[in-house]
This record gives C-alpha cells, structure tokens and sequence, in this order.
C-alpha cells in the first residue's frame, strides 16, 4: 500500500514545464499523434456519414442494420485487442490496422467513382465502412510520463475532442450535393490522411511490449531510438528488492 501511495504521490509532482522538456518533449508529441490521428483518418466520416451513405446505395431498408453490425464489429474488434495486444505487440497491431483502414478508405472512394456500381461493389463499400476502426489509447497510456502522466494525458485528449468538432463541423460541406458534392469520393481525403498518419506511427511510435511504465521511463531517459527499444535491455530497481541489482525486474 505505501508503495501505490508513493507511486500516486510522484505522479503528481510532474508540472507543465515537464511535459516539454528534454526528458519528456518526443513522449508528449506521440501521445498527441496518436490521439490527433485517431480522429483525423476517417471516424466522422464513417460513424456520421454512413446514415446517409447507406441509402444513396439502395440500402435503405438495411441502413439500421448495417449501422448495428458496424458497432458490432468495432465492439468485437476493440475486445480482440486485449487478447492479443501483448502477444503481438502495440506497432504491428497499429500500423496493420491503419494499413486496413486505408485501405477501407480508398475502396469506398473508388467504387464512388464509378457512375452505376454493380450491387456486388456496393456490398464492398458496406463492408469497407462497417470493418473500419481505430486503435491509439495504448499507445497513450504507456508513452506518457509516470511522474506528468495526469498533465500528459490532458493535451493529447484535448486536441483529439478539438480534432473530432472541427471533422464532425466540417464533414457534412464535403459529401452534401449542395457544397463540395464528393460523397463517398471523401475517401480519398480521409484514405490519403491515414496513409500519412500510418507512416508517421511507423518513425514515431516505439514497441512497448513487455516493458513496465519504470522501464519506459528509462528509455527515453537515456535516449533510446525509437526504433531500437524493443530490443534494448536494460536495467531497473525493483521496490520489492532491497539493496540488489536487477536485470529485467529480477533479483
């Protein structure tokens, strides 16, 4: 208990000027990616706009059902990630899944451009819209400061609220008939969006697996690439261990 307490005690030491200095400026910028691209690549588009997609592709009746096994499928999918997330490891389950949505994105803007789609490319832009999902709030929680994790997390959430009003604000001016009148053509803004954002996780966002939040501490403390953290070992006290050396938490 002294030992949670201490640890809920030096959370909260951290202050602002933390968050931006030379320990802790490269882990503040990928938690705020990873919460700005979460809502840059397409949510709105998919979530709001497919009440409206559905029936401009003779899917009417369907709309609500379609609507529920896309909820469905994002529940199912968000659930899968706690089994396998530790197993495969956070960048391939990210970088796959923006690969996914990308692609998802660009099979809906593609068969828009075709003037009468067969029924069997309609039924491919359904389900483009109905499996398409994002993943980044692990990504928020392990690369944020332990001891600035609270005002860490504040600024990425926040931009991601202001993210989500300016592309829900905006998103009814580019399908709508009457404005931009791109329709399902919007893929191609939001799939070449997620394209830069999935290149931008695979320079940015590090492999964090197996690593405790200690462990992360220390390697951006010292500096480690990013792309070499997954293999770098290193070396952390363990509070249960009074007086020895560990290597990997062990006595």
């Amino acid at each position: 208990m002294a030992e949670i307490q201490a640890d809920q005690a030096n959370a909260s030491k951290g202050n602002w000027s933390e968050l931006f200095d030379s320990h802790n400026r490269l882990r503040t910028i990928i938690a705020i990616l990873a919460m700005f691209g979460q809502q840059i690549t397409g949510q709105a588009f998919v979530n709001h706009y497919s009440a409206i997609f559905y029936p401009q592709n003779g899917f009417a009746k369907q709309a609500f059902s379609f609507t529920a096994l896309a909820n469905v499928a994002g529940v199912i999918g968000t659930a899968g990630t706690w089994f396998v997330v530790d197993s495969f490891g956070r960048r391939p389950i990210l970088l796959t899944g923006g690969f996914l949505m990308d692609a998802f994105l660009y099979i809906v803007a593609i068969v828009s451009t075709v003037p009468d789609p067969t029924y069997a490319a309609r039924q491919m832009m359904v389900a483009s819209m109905c499996l398409f999902s994002a993943t980044s709030y692990v990504v928020l929680a392990e690369v944020t400061s332990a001891r600035a994790k609270e005002k860490t997390s504040l600024i990425p959430c926040s931009i991601s609220i202001l993210t989500t009003f300016v592309t829900s604000f905006t998103l009814p001016y580019l399908p709508n008939s009457d404005y931009a009148g791109l329709g399902g053509k919007v893929g191609f803004i939001y799939g070449s969006i997620c394209f830069v954002m999935t290149v931008v996780a695979f320079l940015f966002v590090p492999e964090m697996k197996d690593r405790t939040l200690e462990e992360v501490d220390k390697l951006f403390e010292m500096k480690v690439p990013l792309r070499k953290v997954k293999q770098t070992r290193i070396e952390v006290l363990d509070p249960g261990c009074q007086g020895c050396s560990t290597a990997w938490r062990r006595c």
